[in-house]
Protein backbone atom coordinates (compact mmCIF):
# COMPACT_ATOMS: atom_id res chain seq x y z
CA UNK A 1 0.00 0.00 0.00
CA UNK A 2 3.04 2.17 0.54
CA UNK A 3 4.52 1.46 -2.55
CA UNK A 4 1.09 2.13 -4.66
CA UNK A 5 0.52 5.38 -2.77
CA UNK A 6 4.53 6.75 -3.56
CA UNK A 7 3.44 5.58 -7.21
CA UNK A 8 0.51 8.19 -6.88
CA UNK A 9 2.26 10.71 -5.81
CA UNK A 10 5.34 10.31 -8.50
CA UNK A 11 2.31 10.14 -11.06
CA UNK A 12 0.59 13.28 -10.20
CA UNK A 13 3.83 15.55 -9.53
CA UNK A 14 4.88 14.30 -12.82
CA UNK A 15 2.00 15.05 -14.47
CA UNK A 16 1.72 18.99 -12.49
CA UNK A 17 4.74 19.22 -14.10
CA UNK A 18 4.38 18.31 -17.54
CA UNK A 19 1.29 20.89 -17.60
CA UNK A 20 3.30 23.85 -16.15
CA UNK A 21 5.67 23.51 -18.29
CA UNK A 22 3.17 23.42 -21.07
CA UNK A 23 1.74 26.31 -19.78
CA UNK A 24 5.23 28.57 -18.29
CA UNK A 25 7.11 27.31 -21.39
CA UNK A 26 10.27 28.13 -19.90
CA UNK A 27 13.21 28.07 -21.61
CA UNK A 28 14.86 24.40 -20.91
CA UNK A 29 11.78 23.05 -19.74
CA UNK A 30 9.36 20.02 -21.61
CA UNK A 31 6.69 21.88 -23.16
CA UNK A 32 3.94 19.41 -24.09
CA UNK A 33 2.68 19.73 -27.69
CA UNK A 34 -0.70 20.54 -28.66
CA UNK A 35 -3.09 18.97 -31.60
CA UNK A 36 -4.26 21.21 -34.04
CA UNK A 37 -7.25 22.43 -33.54
CA UNK A 38 -10.24 24.61 -35.67
CA UNK A 39 -9.31 28.58 -34.38
CA UNK A 40 -12.12 29.80 -32.29
CA UNK A 41 -12.13 33.35 -31.56
CA UNK A 42 -13.69 34.33 -27.95
CA UNK A 43 -14.46 37.81 -27.60
CA UNK A 44 -11.09 40.24 -25.97
CA UNK A 45 -14.02 41.74 -23.78
CA UNK A 46 -14.33 40.18 -20.19
CA UNK A 47 -16.87 37.46 -20.07
CA UNK A 48 -19.35 39.64 -17.96
CA UNK A 49 -19.31 42.45 -20.66
CA UNK A 50 -23.14 42.50 -22.79
CA UNK A 51 -21.25 44.70 -25.66
CA UNK A 52 -18.49 43.61 -27.30
CA UNK A 53 -16.60 44.99 -29.99
CA UNK A 54 -14.71 41.87 -32.76
CA UNK A 55 -12.65 42.74 -35.60
CA UNK A 56 -13.80 39.91 -38.43
CA UNK A 57 -11.10 37.59 -39.02
CA UNK A 58 -12.86 35.13 -42.25
CA UNK A 59 -10.81 32.57 -40.47
CA UNK A 60 -11.28 32.14 -37.33
CA UNK A 61 -14.82 31.08 -35.73
CA UNK A 62 -16.25 33.59 -33.84
CA UNK A 63 -18.39 32.37 -30.37
CA UNK A 64 -21.25 34.18 -29.17
CA UNK A 65 -22.96 33.31 -26.36
CA UNK A 66 -27.29 34.34 -26.53
CA UNK A 67 -29.81 34.09 -24.19
CA UNK A 68 -32.76 32.43 -23.81
CA UNK A 69 -34.93 35.35 -22.71
CA UNK A 70 -33.10 38.09 -23.99
CA UNK A 71 -31.67 39.62 -27.69
CA UNK A 72 -28.53 39.80 -28.69
CA UNK A 73 -28.09 42.25 -31.99
CA UNK A 74 -25.16 41.35 -34.24
CA UNK A 75 -23.97 44.30 -36.38
CA UNK A 76 -21.32 44.37 -39.64
CA UNK A 77 -19.82 47.51 -41.07
CA UNK A 78 -22.18 47.43 -44.02
CA UNK A 79 -24.97 45.49 -45.65
CA UNK A 80 -24.52 41.76 -45.67
CA UNK A 81 -24.98 39.87 -48.39
CA UNK A 82 -26.37 36.11 -47.56
CA UNK A 83 -26.85 34.22 -44.37
CA UNK A 84 -26.61 30.07 -44.37
CA UNK A 85 -27.72 28.33 -41.19
CA UNK A 86 -28.99 25.46 -39.53
CA UNK A 87 -31.19 25.27 -36.86
CA UNK A 88 -32.34 28.84 -36.98
CA UNK A 89 -35.52 30.30 -38.12
CA UNK A 90 -37.16 33.20 -38.53
CA UNK A 91 -40.59 32.64 -36.74
CA UNK A 92 -41.19 29.56 -34.14
CA UNK A 93 -40.79 26.27 -35.36
CA UNK A 94 -40.65 22.66 -33.29
CA UNK A 95 -37.31 21.96 -34.70
CA UNK A 96 -35.48 25.58 -34.54
CA UNK A 97 -33.10 25.80 -31.51
CA UNK A 98 -32.83 29.57 -32.35
CA UNK A 99 -34.67 32.46 -33.63
CA UNK A 100 -33.77 34.87 -35.84
CA UNK A 101 -35.48 38.63 -36.89
CA UNK A 102 -33.72 39.97 -39.98
CA UNK A 103 -34.52 42.53 -42.67
CA UNK A 104 -32.66 41.89 -46.23
CA UNK A 105 -30.56 45.03 -47.02
CA UNK A 106 -29.98 45.54 -43.28
CA UNK A 107 -26.06 45.35 -41.70
CA UNK A 108 -27.40 43.77 -38.81
CA UNK A 109 -29.52 40.92 -37.24
CA UNK A 110 -30.89 39.66 -34.13
CA UNK A 111 -30.90 36.19 -32.48
CA UNK A 112 -32.48 34.60 -29.57
CA UNK A 113 -31.96 31.28 -28.28
CA UNK A 114 -35.03 28.99 -28.11
CA UNK A 115 -33.67 25.96 -26.06
CA UNK A 116 -31.35 25.53 -23.26
CA UNK A 117 -27.50 24.44 -24.28
CA UNK A 118 -28.30 24.82 -27.70
CA UNK A 119 -25.50 25.97 -30.63
CA UNK A 120 -25.36 26.10 -34.25
CA UNK A 121 -22.90 27.75 -36.56
CA UNK A 122 -24.37 30.60 -38.78
CA UNK A 123 -22.65 31.52 -41.86
CA UNK A 124 -22.74 35.46 -42.90
CA UNK A 125 -21.18 36.30 -46.52
CA UNK A 126 -20.16 39.99 -46.33
CA UNK A 127 -18.12 41.86 -48.77
CA UNK A 128 -17.56 38.14 -50.68
CA UNK A 129 -16.34 35.95 -47.50
CA UNK A 130 -17.73 34.12 -45.36
CA UNK A 131 -17.66 34.44 -41.64
CA UNK A 132 -18.51 32.15 -39.01
CA UNK A 133 -20.33 32.66 -35.56
CA UNK A 134 -21.05 29.78 -33.46
CA UNK A 135 -24.22 30.44 -31.53
CA UNK A 136 -24.12 29.03 -27.96
CA UNK A 137 -27.29 29.37 -25.35
CA UNK A 138 -25.64 30.77 -22.21
CA UNK A 139 -26.84 32.32 -19.02
CA UNK A 140 -23.91 35.28 -19.51
CA UNK A 141 -24.99 36.55 -23.09
CA UNK A 142 -23.57 39.47 -25.53
CA UNK A 143 -26.73 41.64 -26.08
CA UNK A 144 -24.90 43.84 -28.17
CA UNK A 145 -21.59 42.39 -31.04
CA UNK A 146 -20.13 45.19 -32.86
CA UNK A 147 -18.18 43.87 -35.89
CA UNK A 148 -14.91 45.80 -37.46
CA UNK A 149 -13.36 45.51 -40.59
CA UNK A 150 -9.44 44.50 -40.05
CA UNK A 151 -8.01 47.39 -41.65
CA UNK A 152 -5.34 46.49 -44.90
CA UNK A 153 -2.07 46.32 -43.72
CA UNK A 154 -0.37 46.79 -47.53
CA UNK A 155 -1.36 48.33 -50.39
CA UNK A 156 -2.77 44.78 -51.88
CA UNK A 157 -4.85 44.78 -49.32
CA UNK A 158 -6.12 48.00 -49.67
CA UNK A 159 -7.00 47.34 -53.53
CA UNK A 160 -8.14 44.50 -52.74
CA UNK A 161 -10.80 46.24 -50.06
CA UNK A 162 -11.63 48.66 -52.55
CA UNK A 163 -12.95 46.17 -54.89
CA UNK A 164 -14.98 44.20 -52.88
CA UNK A 165 -17.13 47.43 -51.97
CA UNK A 166 -19.90 48.30 -54.48
CA UNK A 167 -19.46 51.12 -56.84
CA UNK A 168 -22.44 53.32 -55.06
CA UNK A 169 -23.16 56.95 -53.72
CA UNK A 170 -23.85 55.98 -50.67
CA UNK A 171 -24.64 53.48 -48.18
CA UNK A 172 -28.76 53.55 -49.23
CA UNK A 173 -27.88 52.18 -52.91
CA UNK A 174 -25.39 49.57 -51.42
CA UNK A 175 -28.12 48.31 -49.57
CA UNK A 176 -30.19 47.86 -53.02
CA UNK A 177 -27.80 46.72 -54.87
CA UNK A 178 -27.28 43.76 -52.21
CA UNK A 179 -30.96 42.96 -52.29
CA UNK A 180 -30.98 42.94 -56.27
CA UNK A 181 -27.94 40.36 -56.16
CA UNK A 182 -29.99 37.98 -53.59
CA UNK A 183 -33.49 38.79 -54.67
CA UNK A 184 -34.14 34.85 -54.87
CA UNK A 185 -33.18 34.00 -51.98
CA UNK A 186 -34.34 36.59 -49.72
CA UNK A 187 -37.25 36.48 -51.44
CA UNK A 188 -37.90 32.91 -50.18
CA UNK A 189 -36.49 32.93 -46.81
CA UNK A 190 -38.35 36.60 -46.00
CA UNK A 191 -41.69 36.46 -48.46
CA UNK A 192 -43.57 38.74 -46.30
CA UNK A 193 -40.83 41.61 -45.45
CA UNK A 194 -40.48 41.97 -49.80
CA UNK A 195 -43.72 41.57 -50.45
CA UNK A 196 -43.32 45.06 -51.71
CA UNK A 197 -40.73 44.35 -54.11
CA UNK A 198 -41.34 43.10 -57.44
CA UNK A 199 -38.88 41.59 -59.87
CA UNK A 200 -40.21 42.70 -63.56
CA UNK A 201 -38.56 41.03 -66.65
CA UNK A 202 -37.77 42.77 -69.63
CA UNK A 203 -36.15 42.88 -73.04
CA UNK A 204 -35.33 46.29 -74.28
CA UNK A 205 -32.60 46.22 -76.92
CA UNK A 206 -30.15 49.41 -78.56
CA UNK A 207 -27.00 50.48 -79.86
CA UNK A 208 -25.20 53.60 -79.31
CA UNK A 209 -21.86 54.40 -80.58
CA UNK A 210 -21.71 50.72 -81.13
CA UNK A 211 -21.94 50.05 -77.29
CA UNK A 212 -24.83 47.14 -77.05
CA UNK A 213 -27.38 48.22 -74.52
CA UNK A 214 -29.84 45.50 -73.08
CA UNK A 215 -31.93 45.90 -70.16
CA UNK A 216 -33.19 42.79 -69.09
CA UNK A 217 -34.91 43.41 -65.78
CA UNK A 218 -35.88 46.07 -62.91
CA UNK A 219 -36.50 45.62 -59.77
CA UNK A 220 -39.04 47.52 -57.92
CA UNK A 221 -39.55 48.52 -54.38
CA UNK A 222 -42.91 50.20 -54.31
CA UNK A 223 -42.73 51.27 -50.93
CA UNK A 224 -39.33 53.14 -51.47
CA UNK A 225 -40.31 54.02 -55.06
CA UNK A 226 -36.92 52.89 -55.94
CA UNK A 227 -35.91 50.98 -58.63
CA UNK A 228 -32.50 48.46 -59.90
CA UNK A 229 -32.19 47.71 -63.24
CA UNK A 230 -29.91 44.99 -64.35
CA UNK A 231 -28.08 46.13 -68.09
CA UNK A 232 -26.10 43.63 -70.09
CA UNK A 233 -23.46 45.80 -71.70
CA UNK A 234 -21.30 44.45 -74.59
CA UNK A 235 -18.20 46.16 -76.56
CA UNK A 236 -17.60 44.55 -79.88
CA UNK A 237 -14.60 46.41 -80.88
CA UNK A 238 -11.18 45.66 -80.45
CA UNK A 239 -10.33 48.64 -78.27
CA UNK A 240 -11.75 49.71 -74.77
CA UNK A 241 -14.54 52.22 -74.35
CA UNK A 242 -14.77 54.27 -71.28
CA UNK A 243 -18.39 55.54 -70.47
CA UNK A 244 -16.85 58.15 -67.69
CA UNK A 245 -17.95 59.16 -64.61
CA UNK A 246 -21.26 58.96 -64.93
CA UNK A 247 -21.36 55.64 -66.84
CA UNK A 248 -25.02 54.31 -67.30
CA UNK A 249 -28.45 56.42 -66.96
CA UNK A 250 -32.23 55.97 -66.47
CA UNK A 251 -34.74 57.99 -68.84
CA UNK A 252 -38.08 57.99 -68.61
CA UNK A 253 -40.48 60.26 -70.15
CA UNK A 254 -37.98 62.20 -71.51
CA UNK A 255 -36.18 62.98 -68.35
CA UNK A 256 -33.24 61.71 -66.75
CA UNK A 257 -34.16 59.62 -63.02
CA UNK A 258 -31.92 60.40 -60.47
CA UNK A 259 -28.92 57.84 -59.88
CA UNK A 260 -28.07 56.95 -56.46
CA UNK A 261 -25.65 54.66 -57.59
CA UNK A 262 -24.22 51.50 -59.63
CA UNK A 263 -21.67 49.13 -59.35
CA UNK A 264 -20.38 49.83 -62.88
CA UNK A 265 -17.24 51.50 -62.66
CA UNK A 266 -18.03 52.85 -66.93
CA UNK A 267 -14.74 50.67 -68.38
CA UNK A 268 -15.65 48.28 -71.31
CA UNK A 269 -12.49 46.20 -72.05
CA UNK A 270 -11.86 44.84 -75.43
CA UNK A 271 -14.27 42.57 -76.91
CA UNK A 272 -16.34 41.89 -73.45
CA UNK A 273 -20.01 41.80 -71.98
CA UNK A 274 -20.55 43.16 -68.55
CA UNK A 275 -23.64 42.87 -66.32
CA UNK A 276 -24.50 46.33 -64.08
CA UNK A 277 -27.01 47.05 -61.53
CA UNK A 278 -28.27 50.95 -61.71
CA UNK A 279 -29.91 52.20 -58.67
CA UNK A 280 -32.55 54.77 -59.44
CA UNK A 281 -35.40 57.30 -58.02
CA UNK A 282 -38.38 57.61 -59.26
CA UNK A 283 -40.21 60.82 -58.56
CA UNK A 284 -41.29 61.98 -55.26
CA UNK A 285 -44.68 62.73 -56.09
CA UNK A 286 -47.70 61.55 -58.33
CA UNK A 287 -48.44 57.92 -59.69
CA UNK A 288 -45.34 55.12 -59.60
CA UNK A 289 -44.55 55.13 -63.50
CA UNK A 290 -44.70 51.56 -64.68
CA UNK A 291 -40.96 49.76 -64.60
CA UNK A 292 -40.86 48.68 -67.88
CA UNK A 293 -41.10 52.42 -68.76
CA UNK A 294 -37.44 53.22 -68.77
CA UNK A 295 -34.89 53.46 -70.67
CA UNK A 296 -30.96 53.10 -70.15
CA UNK A 297 -29.13 55.84 -71.95
CA UNK A 298 -25.24 56.79 -71.69
CA UNK A 299 -24.41 60.68 -71.01
CA UNK A 300 -21.41 60.68 -72.48
CA UNK A 301 -22.47 58.90 -75.91
CA UNK A 302 -25.59 60.38 -76.10
CA UNK A 303 -26.07 63.37 -78.86
CA UNK A 304 -29.51 63.83 -79.40
CA UNK A 305 -32.89 63.15 -77.13
CA UNK A 306 -33.50 59.38 -77.35
CA UNK A 307 -37.58 58.70 -77.46
CA UNK A 308 -38.72 56.79 -74.74
CA UNK A 309 -39.74 53.46 -75.63
CA UNK A 310 -41.81 50.63 -74.00
CA UNK A 311 -40.03 47.89 -72.51
CA UNK A 312 -41.29 44.11 -73.46
CA UNK A 313 -42.79 42.97 -70.71
CA UNK A 314 -42.39 39.30 -70.25
CA UNK A 315 -43.55 36.29 -67.76
CA UNK A 316 -41.14 36.32 -64.19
Amino acid sequence: MKIRSTELLLTVLLVAKTVAAATNALPGTFSMPLAPAVPVASPKAPSTSPIRRLVLDPLQVLVIPVALDRVTTLRFPSPVSDLVSALISTEPHPGAHFLMTFHPGESFFSVRALQAQAATTLNVVWKSQTFVLQLQESSEPCLSVIFEEPKPTSPTLQATAAANLPRSKDATAAKYLDLARQLDFLKQEFPYTLSNVDRVMADSRRTVDSVEIHLTEVVHHKGDRIGVARVLLANPLGAPVDLGANGLAVQFNGQLLPILGSDFDGVLPVLSERTALVVFQYPATGAIPDPTDIQIVIPSLETVPIPVRRVRRSPQ
